[in-house]
């Protein structure tokens, strides 16, 4: 049982001592919480973590032999591992064992990609690594689709980013011009999104909104300090709107983290950007009241209800202290200063947030009048 399905159990329990709920109704909000909790499973994961070993040992055995091999022999042998990867995954959907399935369909396409390189380096084809990447997440973007993986899902994002790190090391003077070609990225990542609605894997949405800020990461090294500038105003605006979506979890669409996290996430990443080009002077201490005034009111806005919330920006907070301290270390007195009012900015702002809440806070009920 997860850490959340606990957590309800517990409030439901609470709820029948506290006489809130009947027996009945406190057993089916239980079967109805287990019914929907399932969905990870450790002896699952160590299964796909073992297709993962054995993917790279059985293609380090065919590299290894590859020489020894006649040419019709090497190409079967992929091709063999393909087909039975693929058939056997199709036969464990048959007897309900969805994580087998996975497994093998993950051999199946680490095959695939394994069978493109060898191939072509036994033919001496030309092409890019790039390239092999590209048509590597196009089959299991394909067959994420077709066969409904959860795995290669995840693993199609996954090698869309393996695409893009692999493409930046072919692009020369990437600073002056970006390829077109980079901006195929976010592409990639909707198709992943719009896949993970049908394969039900909201952790893929999750890890697609990660994955975008690789490409941030890309345009800030294209086009400069202008790009976290934007970044930061959009993931504010992103994250204030987000709160006040109602709709969060499967049937929605949502990330399994939610949109509000992600945004905080793109909220730090931007701070960080901006300290890689402000990190010293007036500069320094614009982009730290920035982050200092941003990560306050996320936490105003979504801590209450959001754990995840809370931890990063804990985190973020100690992070961006550190950094002040290691830049102005040279300058005791600066940093005093600076850590000084900004102590006192948010004691101010701390205390203007007690009020503020105190007055929003429904008076205590009455007791009962005549």
């Amino acid at each position: 049982m997860s850490r959340r399905s606990r957590i309800v159990q517990r409030e439901i329990d609470d709820w029948t001592q506290r006489g809130l709920i009947d027996a009945e109704i406190a057993e089916r909000l239980r079967q109805d919480v287990v019914t929907r909790g399932g969905g990870f499973a450790v002896s699952g994961v160590l299964m796909v973590m073992s297709a993962l070993l054995f993917s790279a040992a059985l293609l380090i055995f065919i590299a290894a032999n590859w020489d020894a091999m006649p040419r019709l022999a090497r190409v079967g042998l992929i091709a063999t591992i393909i087909l039975a990867a693929n058939g056997l995954g199709a036969w464990a959907v048959t007897l309900g064992r969805l994580y087998l399935a996975d497994a093998l369909w993950l051999i199946g396409s680490s095959a695939f990609a394994a069978g493109m390189a060898l191939v072509s380096q036994m033919y001496r084809l030309s092409g890019s690594e790039s390239g092999l990447y590209l048509v590597w997440w196009l089959s299991a973007i394909v067959s994420a689709l077709a066969l409904r993986s959860r795995t290669l899902t995840m693993a199609s994002i996954l090698i869309g980013v393996a695409w893009l790190v692999a493409g930046i090391a072919h692009w020369d003077a990437i600073e002056t011009s970006l390829p077109l070609s980079a901006h195929l990225f976010p592409l990639m990542l909707f198709a992943g999104w719009v896949v993970s609605l049908h394969t039900r894997v909201a952790m893929a949405r999750d890890l697609a909104l990660l994955a975008f800020g690789v490409y941030v990461i890309v345009l800030f090294l294209a086009w400069g300090v202008w790009v976290p500038v934007v970044t930061m105003a959009l993931a504010a605006l992103g994250f204030a709107a987000a709160m006040q979506l109602e709709w969060r979890g499967e049937r929605s669409g949502a990330p399994h983290l939610g949109i509000e996290l992600s945004m905080l996430q793109y909220f730090v990443l931007a701070g960080v950007l901006l300290h890689v080009e402000l990190h010293e002077g007036p500069g320094l201490v614009l982009v730290a009241s920035l982050m200092f005034a941003g990560l306050t009111a996320a936490l105003l806005l979504g801590g209450k209800e959001s754990s995840g919330i809370r931890r990063l920006v804990y985190v973020a907070f100690a992070g961006e202290l550190v950094f002040i301290y290691v830049q102005t270390v040279g300058t005791m007195l600066g940093t005093f200063g600076f850590l000084t009012l900004a102590a006192i900015a948010l004691a101010i702002f701390a205390r203007l947030v007690t009020r503020f809440e105190r007055r929003m806070t429904p008076p205590a009920q009455q007791g009962a009048s005549t």
